[in-house]
């Protein structure tokens, strides 16, 4: 479950507030990947973790300089 996601809620990325929850997500886009039928769609799910993986990265940057 994601760090900051309400229980029995959608996720959405509304929902996404850390770097933790972009982890999550890219956790997820991967197992997708991982069991995605078409090349296409192995190499959109892998694109999005990567995108997800940099947001974490990003957010775990910024957390950062902020404390």
């Amino acid at each position: 479950m994601m760090a900051n996601h309400p229980p029995g809620e959608p996720m959405t990325l509304g929902n996404v507030t850390n770097a933790e929850d972009y982890y999550q997500l890219a956790a997820q886009e991967a197992a997708l990947a991982r069991v995605a039928v078409t090349n296409e769609s192995r190499a959109q799910h892998y694109a999005m973790a990567a995108y997800y993986t940099r947001l974490a990265e990003a957010k775990e940057k910024i957390a950062e300089t902020l404390e």
